[in-house]
């Protein structure tokens, strides 16, 4: 067979087979897998006590990728709640989406919250990675 003739014999085989699959309907099934979007897992951390209030830490997870973190501190009385929820936390998360880990620094001022944060986002990171969701 000259090379010609086979390169042109490729294509046809290529649309005989797929007319083949779409016809029994196989095509269309196997097109659709790469199009379902990743599903993302949300893994909740143990609440950490502080003298500040309770935090807790949740991540969430898609693709084996820490896509979000969320931490809830507790108000208190003592008037700290409203500075570390408006500026400690964003900083922690931050770091956390760039680590994809908890091997993060603390936060100058927060850091009794920063040592509860990382603590409660230690155990959130070990459930996804039991439960093969994160590397």
């Amino acid at each position: 067979m000259k090379k010609d003739s086979m390169r042109r014999s490729i294509p046809v085989a290529i649309m005989s087979t797929a007319a083949v699959l779409q016809t029994a309907g196989t095509l269309e099934r196997a097109h659709a897998s790469p199009l379902i979007a990743a599903t993302s897992h949300t893994f909740k951390g143990p609440t950490e006590d502080t003298q500040h209030g309770p935090v807790q830490v949740s991540i969430t997870v898609k693709s084996k990728k820490i896509v979000n973190v969320k931490a809830t501190i507790a108000p208190n009385e003592d008037g700290r709640s409203p500075f570390l929820q408006s500026r400690a936390v964003p900083v922690l998360k931050q770091e956390v989406l760039k680590a994809q880990n908890s091997k993060i620094d603390e936060v100058s001022g927060a850091t009794e919250t920063s040592d509860a944060y990382i603590q409660s986002l230690q155990s959130a990171i070990q459930k996804a990675r039991k439960a093969k969701a994160l590397k």
